[in-house]
């Protein structure tokens, strides 16, 4: 994803009520601890997560691409 990408789903997040950010992190996973008391921070731990996530996604596919190529 491009860095304008993450930005707008950043933008898009903070639209959202902290309830609702809540419901996403418990919908996939995501723990956020002492970040959950601030929309801003529980934001940034939900786009961390997803873009670890991603970036996770793309190493496996390049290694399982590498090793059944």
């Amino acid at each position: 994803m491009k860095k304008d990408e993450w930005e707008q789903m950043r933008d898009y997040l903070m639209t959202k009520t902290v309830k609702e950010l809540r419901k996403i992190c418990k919908d996939e996973g995501i723990c956020p601890g002492q970040d959950a008391s601030r929309k801003h921070s529980l934001v940034g731990c939900i786009v961390s997560w997803r873009r670890s996530r991603y970036i996770d996604m793309e190493v496996r596919h390049h290694d399982d691409a590498r090793t059944n190529g």
